[in-house]
């Protein structure tokens, strides 16, 4: 097979992978509610708030990964819509890469913040439920 076709063909069989991994990642822990993990937590006597924090981050962590898997699959999407040039066979620069390098830091500075933001509210959400209960 040439390689323009192969080139192609792998990085559709690579987008296909990558939502196929967001589905099966993301799939029960957005669907279960914070009600759903307050149930899991009852017990006879008290409810242990480590578990609580705990699962209430790994459902902010779950959304984030999910979040940053589909930004992926889009911008893999677009890449292959659009044949590559012989310019682009050059490579990045140093400057460009610092400013990449720089990009990805302050998307990555900003998801720690939204992502402490979303597991707080989570969390409240599985302690009302469970305070609901008593």
């Amino acid at each position: 097979m040439p390689v323009f076709i192969t080139q192609p063909m792998i990085q559709f069989l690579t987008i296909g992978f990558t939502a196929f991994s967001a589905f099966y990642f993301i799939r029960e822990i957005m669907i279960a509610s914070p009600e759903t993990f307050a149930e899991l937590f009852k017990s006879k006597l008290d409810y242990n708030f480590n578990l609580v924090k705990t699962f209430a981050q790994q459902k902010a962590d779950a959304g984030s990964g999910f979040s940053f898997l589909i930004i992926s699959i889009f911008l893999q999407t677009i890449n292959l819509m659009f044949p590559m040039r012989f310019i682009d066979l050059e490579g990045l620069t140093l400057g460009m890469i610092i400013v990449l390098i720089v990009i990805l830091v302050i998307i990555f500075l900003a998801s720690l913040k939204i992502n402490t933001i979303y597991a707080a509210k989570t969390e409240k959400r599985i302690l009302k439920a469970l305070e609901t209960e008593k």
